[in-house]
């Protein structure tokens, strides 16, 4: 069985496919924890929001430091159905696209991440 390493999603590119959506699974974190990982990723150029399930329409700002400068968003979903000991780190559309390409440059520290599992990789063609 062959193995997929990050060389291998360079080759959406080719096949004119994109990036569309990108989840992560973490370990539950406290809110203050939660609000240090979401200032990292404002500092990446995401605006934090938290939603209670991913049914909801409705979003708070995580600690009201969202900067109208920033592009991308990610959305911090505290209740996953029968998940209860994870969160989920939701990268929507061009936020998904933009979270893919960090993670090629090897731009994301990892370690800010409680045990990151990765959950979900939506294309577009």
């Amino acid at each position: 069985m062959n193995q997929v390493t990050h060389h291998d999603f360079g080759l959406f590119e080719t096949e004119l496919l994109s990036v569309d959506f990108i989840s992560f699974n973490i370990k539950r974190i406290t809110s203050q924890q939660i609000t240090r990982l979401a200032s990292y990723l404002q500092s990446l150029g995401f605006n934090s929001y938290q939603k209670q399930l991913d049914s909801n329409q409705s979003r708070q700002d995580i600690n009201n430091n969202n900067s109208s400068y920033n592009q991308f968003e990610v959305y911090f979903i505290l209740k996953i159905p029968y998940q209860k000991e994870i969160i989920q780190l939701q990268f929507p559309g061009v936020s998904g696209k933009q979270s893919y390409k960090l993670i090629q440059q090897r731009a994301i520290q990892w370690k800010k991440f409680p045990n990151p599992v990765f959950s979900r990789l939506d294309l577009v063609y």
